[in-house]
């Protein structure tokens, strides 16, 4: 089964302005292919990394930026905002189910070991549409789509990154790859 990420913002009025809704209780419901809510909570998960997402119990509570974030299951959704036991707001029928959506999976192990001669390194699984961002030393490189022989970039071909210049020995390389759920 696929997942999908969903990202909700509760805001309230304040003043005439609307404004992050902070540690507000955020609920998720399913609803039906007809339209008709069916009372249950919808599973919600935290991440979703190889067959084992993490499953978030409900209420979900906004951060400071009045924001949920969670994956879902494909389908039909009703989201109730409480603030101090009161249902404020109901979002009837949102959708969550984007077929492009990747989910990004971070991926920590490339090989071989970096050393002076070796351009060429090798991710553990094949992104989607070679989509990766790689980081060396924390520092983001930049994806081009032919190879350079400039710092800081890199191509992707399956499983296969070439970086335009060598890392040294003991850089630390981070790949992290989109996948479809």
């Amino acid at each position: 089964m696929a997942f999908y990420p969903y990202t909700y913002v509760a805001t309230k009025n304040v003043k005439q302005a609307l404004v992050p809704a902070n540690a507000v209780n955020i609920f998720v419901y399913a609803i039906g292919p007809n339209g008709v809510g069916s009372g249950l909570q919808k599973k919600v998960y935290t991440s979703v990394s190889g067959d084992l997402p993490s499953l978030i119990p409900q209420p979900l509570v906004t951060d400071v930026n009045g924001q949920v974030q969670f994956y879902a299951e494909p389908g039909r959704i009703r989201i109730d905002t409480v603030i101090d036991g009161s249902l404020t707001v109901s979002h009837h029928d949102v959708i969550v189910d984007q077929d492009n959506i990747l989910v990004p999976h971070p991926n920590t192990s490339v090989t071989p070991a970096p050393d002076s001669a070796n351009k060429t390194f090798t991710l553990i699984y094949q992104p989607d549409n070679n989509k990766v961002a790689v980081y060396v030393n924390g520092i983001r490189f930049k994806q081009v789509n032919s190879t350079t022989n400039s710092a800081n970039e890199y191509t992707v071909s399956g499983t296969i990154i070439t970086f335009g210049q060598a890392p040294t020995t003991g850089d630390v390389i981070i790949a992290d790859i989109w996948r479809q759920g």
